[in-house]
């Protein structure tokens, strides 16, 4: 194992998030390094140091303090925003249609060529799934 994994690994058994597995690996490095041994120490030393600290008081409005610092929201201005936005969309539904009639209208040669094929009645061709209820008949 890497000292730079060690490390890593150290801090986790201090957390308690350390598997088996990787805690046996740990300390076997451990037994074999003098400075990732020292490092743990170190770390140990330094977490039972920070537990014996007494926990700090917060005044009771300190919430208030702190929202009434935040930024102001300006609903005028969001809803401005939301406005735009919708705007932009509606355009470019009304454009988007409008360029998908165009290029569909000149798809063609011209109106008259539409309303031939318009008025055309295919009869020759089977509709889907006629052919499978076609009813063959033989001759004896």
């Amino acid at each position: 194992m890497r000292c730079k994994t060690a490390e890593h690994y150290i801090s986790l058994k201090l957390d308690h998030e350390l598997k088996p597995k990787q805690e046996t690996k740990l300390r076997q490095h451990l037994e074999s390094c003098i400075s990732c041994k020292a490092l743990h120490q170190d770390y140990a030393r330094m977490q039972t140091g920070l537990q014996q600290l007494p926990v700090p008081e917060c005044p009771p409005q300190l919430h208030h303090l702190v929202m009434s610092n935040l930024p102001k929201r300006n609903r005028n201005a969001e809803l401005r925003r939301f406005r735009l936005s919708l705007a932009a969309a509606s355009l470019s539904i009304v454009l988007s249609i409008g360029a998908g009639t165009l290029v569909g209208l000149k798809g063609y040669e011209s109106t008259d060529m539409l309303n031939d094929y318009a008025a055309e009645e295919v009869i020759d061709q089977p509709l889907f799934g006629e052919n499978s209820l076609m009813v063959v008949s033989y001759d004896d």
